[in-house]
């Protein structure tokens, strides 16, 4: 028979059960923790990676989307280099072609710089291409209040192509919203065709 056994040995053993199954419990709350870890690290990658696949195929329909939209206006811009002056009705005719293309605008519209200056003249040639009524003006009714001539350039709408519909709009001066005027300056400053108002 074994002998009794006493009270220190059986604390010692205990002692030494509580050890071993704390080992136990904190090895698997490691272990656990490192798979997490590795789980979620992977799958973050493969979100990562779809997210990815996702973004490229839509940033190449936009290019394509963008590149529709870029091409009538960089040949719009080209006839305006090779002529040393467009008429209403050439500018018409131009761009009632590349409405019909269905390249995704439209609307044409043109906006001369024009120095402040040269403002009466830049209205009396408006009227002797058939605007009657051509005028220089504020684009939004709170800036009517706005001095005619106070600007040093003006960017006022001057030939809109469908003009049948859109025939308000020109003489709006897009200078005088000043958020406007700094998108358009900037533009030309970095001669971009475009400024996205």
């Amino acid at each position: 028979m074994f002998p009794p056994r006493r009270r220190a040995d059986m604390t010692i053993e205990t002692t030494a059960f509580r050890r071993w199954i704390g080992a136990i419990l904190i090895t698997g709350v490691v272990l656990t923790a490192i798979v997490a870890g590795l789980t979620y690290r992977g799958e973050e990658r493969q979100r990562h990676r779809v997210f990815l696949e996702r973004a490229q195929s839509r940033v190449m329909v936009a290019s394509s989307i963008w590149a529709e939209f870029i091409l009538p206006i960089q040949a719009a811009q080209s006839f305006h280099r090779a002529s040393a002056e467009v008429s209403r009705d050439e500018f018409s005719v131009f761009t009632q072609t590349l409405l019909g293309q269905k390249l995704g605008v439209s609307c044409f519209a043109w906006v001369p710089a024009v120095l402040g200056e040269a403002i009466s003249r830049h209205e009396s040639y408006g009227r002797s291409e058939g605007l009657e009524r051509y005028q220089v003006k504020a684009l939004l009714p709170s800036l009517k209040g706005k001095p005619a001539l106070s600007s040093t350039i003006f960017f006022p709408l001057f030939y809109v192509e469908p003009f049948w519909g859109h025939e308000d709009l020109l003489g709006l001066d897009l200078a005088s919203d000043d958020r406007i005027l700094g998108i358009l300056q900037e533009a030309g400053d970095q001669n971009l065709l475009t400024a996205r108002i």
